[in-house]
């Protein structure tokens, strides 16, 4: 069917779905109006689907019911209007809910029986956790900037606990974000009775991952078994993006039908991206209609992979991942910071780096979550904190699409330490730009012995031009986007011959011959919601210089108009800090405020959070018409045995 056939759409709210313990879950419908069955598109997370993400994405649903199909939006059991309670995040109720609300749907009058699942971040995610249920009508999926195990790659990243993403910005979010009352009409009293009800026993999901409790137990649970999943799955990610690694290793092990887009985006809609925008909606449309239609179309010729090669500034196509023609190389870490194609010349040279909890602001600008932030700047400042490592100018082209490693030989003064290693391109004028990153942590019984460090840098798809010259950068800190270990020291790097320190990457030959070209569907102005009144966002970083510290500053305000009268506000605001001489004393404050005003009055629920390595403290309070109904403490200490 033409995507250009456009039908008129209704909205149909207040659905409930039932699940198999006997639970509802809430739902609004986006239908075309004729009424007849259509394939279903379900997306379900946890954000409320009449609050601000869920309005954010109305035009999105009200696209794909234009396009001829049914649109179904879920809230979370425990959350938004569903009924239950819900205090644990990345749940395996998650899919099972998911798996009943897609047979659930399947069985509608205005279905045809076919379903697909889509979503971003959270949403992807849910995608892939009910494909794994394999409910007998979920079709095909469309997960995006999507996970299997967020313990390992948004709790921790290489082994290392997350900073800022996971303690200043999405779990403190989540408080105020899940304390917040329904928004559907509430004519006879119940949504009101059902969100008193849930307060009870309210837990703030960010309490989760400073419990050791079976630690190991718990989140391999929670973790997706990728492959049962036999869904047509379309997966899409970006270069900058906290989960592209994952999606690289999920798509491979995924066992149905299935293509892989990965862009040079942070964690955005790739519509709407600064950098190299696709038109996602229309490629989208292709999924559905191949797997859902049964309608022969692109969705299904050509290579599997399409990618972006950064610095190169072009869209390719690839067969596997990594590429079969990859050549692998080793750069060598000398004793004059050079990487040169040599070992060194001799053992028993070593050179001694202290530790700098500070390192870390110069790579904000590449990090997901700052996806406002188009140039991620030089690298040079933390360049310049750091053990750096620079080739010569090279002689010609080197295209690096794969993973790097890189292999240190080092000891410490104290045990503990967190190695990050950053490689960078440093054009001709010496302005060193990130090109991927990597984290482990040391844990070796015995740190003050020599031993060996390999850290697996992020996968990426990067072109050095000629001219241009190769730098690793090599710290003990990437702050705030993990958190520094306590203790202060240093560690020496031995420059042995038989054992040297190296990097290890691939280098990539052009295709021969090359694939087909790419032609992507035409960008067109991306349907915005006319219920949003105001957004911004600041992001600014800091040094103080007298005590050597390092803030990163952010400030969001998002205000939205709701479907059934009044507006909705949330604020959120942070502030991390770390100083050279105390990195035990690091800690992120927040502020996060949801403020909701309707006819019937106003509820402001106010959280504030104090976040440290080791210890959370989190106050909510909830003001009904100048009434406080509701105040809560909840304090949690880590226990040792975390990581």
């Amino acid at each position: 069917m033409p995507s250009s056939i456009s039908y008129d759409v209704e909205t149909v709210p207040g659905i409930r779905i039932p699940m198999r313990d006997g639970v509802q879950l809430a739902a609004t419908l986006y239908r075309p109006r004729d009424g007849g069955p259509r394939p279903c598109l379900v997306n379900y997370n946890p954000y409320h689907k009449d609050g601000r993400v869920g309005l954010w994405y109305e035009p999105l649903h009200r696209f794909f019911a234009t396009r001829g199909f049914a649109a179904l939006v879920v809230d979370f059991r425990g959350l938004g209007c569903s009924e239950g309670t819900n205090n644990i995040p990345f749940d395996t109720q998650e899919g099972r809910d998911g798996h009943d609300a897609v047979e659930w749907a399947a069985e509608q009058r205005w279905c045809d029986g076919n379903v697909g699942m889509w979503g971003t971040s959270y949403g992807g995610i849910t995608s892939l956790k009910t494909a794994a249920e394999r409910p007998p009508h979920l079709k095909a999926i469309v997960p995006i900037h999507a996970t299997t195990d967020n313990f390992r790659n948004f709790l921790t990243v290489g082994g290392c606990l997350n900073g800022f993403w996971a303690n200043g910005d999405w779990g403190p979010r989540m408080v105020g974000c899940n304390l917040t009352p329904p928004l559907e009409s509430d004519h006879d009293g119940s949504l009101d009775r059902l969100w008193t009800e849930r307060l009870k026993d309210a837990r703030p999901w960010c309490l989760e991952w400073y419990d050791a409790t079976d630690e190991a137990a718990r989140w391999a649970e929670r973790a997706i078994a990728v492959e049962q999943v036999t869904a047509a799955t379309f997966a899409v990610c970006g270069w900058k993006d906290f989960y592209a690694q994952d999606t690289l290793d999920y798509f491979h092990r995924l066992g149905g039908p299935k293509k892989l887009l990965m862009g040079p985006w942070k964690h955005i809609f790739p519509n709407l991206s600064p950098v190299e925008p696709v038109n996602l909606l229309e490629l989208m449309l292709q999924w559905w209609n191949r797997w859902l239609r049964n309608e022969k179309n692109e969705a299904e010729t050509g290579p599997p992979i399409t990618m972006f090669v950064q610095g190169a500034g072009v869209w390719r196509r690839e067969e596997v991942w990594p590429p079969r023609r990859n050549e692998s190389r080793e750069l060598f870490l000398l004793p004059n910071r050079v990487l040169g194609e040599e070992p060194p010349d001799q053992s028993g040279e070593s050179e001694a780096y202290r530790y700098d909890p500070t390192v870390g602001l110069d790579s904000l600008g590449f990090d997901p979550w700052t996806a406002g932030v188009v140039d991620p700047g030089d690298h040079n400042g933390d360049d310049a904190r750091s053990l750096c490592f620079t080739s010569e100018p090279l002689s010609e082209d080197w295209e690096l699409t794969g993973r790097a490693q890189a292999v240190l030989r080092a000891k410490a003064s104290v045990p503990g330490f967190q190695y990050a290693a950053k490689l960078c391109d440093v054009d001709p004028g010496g302005h060193s730009r990130l090109v991927t990153m990597g984290w482990c942590p040391d844990a070796v019984s015995d740190s003050r012995e020599s031993h060996d460090v390999k850290v697996s840098l992020q996968s990426t798809s990067h072109v050095f031009r000629r001219g241009h010259r190769l730098r690793l950068s090599v710290a003990l800190a990437d702050f705030p986007r993990i958190w520094p270990t306590p203790l202060t020291g240093e560690i020496r790097l031995e420059y042995d011959r038989e054992r040297p320190p190296r990097l290890l990457l691939p280098r990539t030959p052009p295709q021969d011959p090359p694939l087909n070209s790419i032609e992507f569907p035409p960008l067109e102005p991306t349907p915005c919601s006319s219920s949003e009144l105001a957004v911004s966002a600041e992001w600014e970083c800091g040094r103080e210089l007298i005590r050597q510290a390092a803030t990163l500053k952010h400030r969001g305000r998002h205000r939205y108009r709701l479907t059934t009268g009044g507006a909705i506000t949330c604020t959120h605001e942070y502030t991390a800090r770390v100083e050279a001489a105390d990195p035990a004393g690091a800690a992120i404050d927040v502020v996060s405020n949801v403020l909701v005003e309707r006819r019937s009055g106003t509820i402001l629920v106010k959280t504030t959070s104090h976040v440290t390595p080791q210890s959370v403290s989190i106050q909510a309070e909830i003001v009904r018409d100048g009434e406080v109904i509701f105040q809560r403490n909840w304090n949690c200490q880590r226990s040792p045995a975390v990581s």
